[in-house]
This record gives structure tokens, sequence and C-alpha cells, in this order.
């Protein structure tokens, strides 16, 4: 009776469990592929990244002996992928874009968007910007504010570095 028991406890938590093990290992494959092709553009520009983050939808990261920032974002049918010269950059900040709501007499700042903008050296040049959090994608934040304030901080000790 009680190895019965038992043996019906364990059957039913396998059963309960199974699915999480399962979507957690396709998550972390995900996250691997992501990881492989950021690493793979790195490798054709002759990089080699040390430092990246997954956050939300997309991934960055940079090789700090070359000065080379890689960024894949995920959209909703493909991915966007940009590198960007640390060298050829005069200065990054964080672009905000709010939007005022009024909720029973008080006014709030909703941020729509964040991005990090990088203003090139060569004037002709125009200003990039790698949107981390667009509120028309993303319904809420969700460390993203946290992870650009912590890139701005890696990119401009970078930026610091080459002068």
């Amino acid at each position: 009776m009680n190895l019965g028991s038992t043996f019906v406890g364990i059957v039913l938590a396998i059963i309960c469990i199974a699915p999480f093990l399962v979507l957690d290992q396709q998550r972390k494959k995900k996250k691997r592929n992501r990881l492989k092709s950021l690493n793979l553009n790195a490798h054709k520009v002759e990089c080699k990244i040390d430092t990246h983050e997954f956050c939300g939808d997309y991934l960055i990261g940079i090789d700090t002996k070359k000065g080379v920032l890689f960024f894949n974002k995920k959209l909703k049918e493909n991915s966007e992928e940009v590198s960007i010269n640390l060298t050829q950059v005069k200065e990054c900040s964080i672009y905000t874009r709010y939007q005022e709501a009024k909720i029973k007499g008080q006014n709030f700042k909703e941020i729509q968007q964040l991005s990090l903008s990088f203003i090139p050296l060569d004037k002709s040049a125009s200003e990039i910007k790698l949107t981390f959090f667009d509120a028309d994608i993303n319904m809420m934040l969700s460390g993203e504010l946290e992870s650009i304030k912590k890139w701005l901080t890696i990119i401009n000790t970078q930026l610091a570095a080459k002068t």
C-alpha cells in the first residue's frame, strides 16, 4: 500500500515538474544560440566578447580590448544586430522619451522609450541609438533601466580610456 502511494506520488511530481524543466531548457538553448550569434558577429570583425548581458529581448556585449560594442535585439520576426566601434564615438548618453499622464489629479511621467545614444566623432555621421525598451513593443520595464545605466558606465569608461 505505501509502496503504491509512493510510486503514484513520484509519478505525479514528475508530471508536474517536467513541463517547467522543458521550458527552462528551451529558454537556455535560445540564450546560448543568441550568444553564439553575437560571438559569431564579433568573430567576423576579429573581436572577442568579454562582457555580455541578456535582458528582456536584447543581448549586449563588448570587446573591451578593441573597444567594439555588439547589440542584438530580438524583434517579432527577425533580429536587429548592431556593432559600434567605440573609437569612432565622441559621447554616449541615455535617451529617454516620456509620456505625461494625469491620474487622480496628479501628473506622472511614464517611460515610453529607453535608448543608448551614440554621438560619432565624425560630424557628418548620424547619431546611433540602441533601443533597450519601447513601450509600443514591451508592456513594462523589466530590468532595462538598471541595465542601461550599467552599460552607460561600461561604455563611458571605455570612451575615457581611449583619450
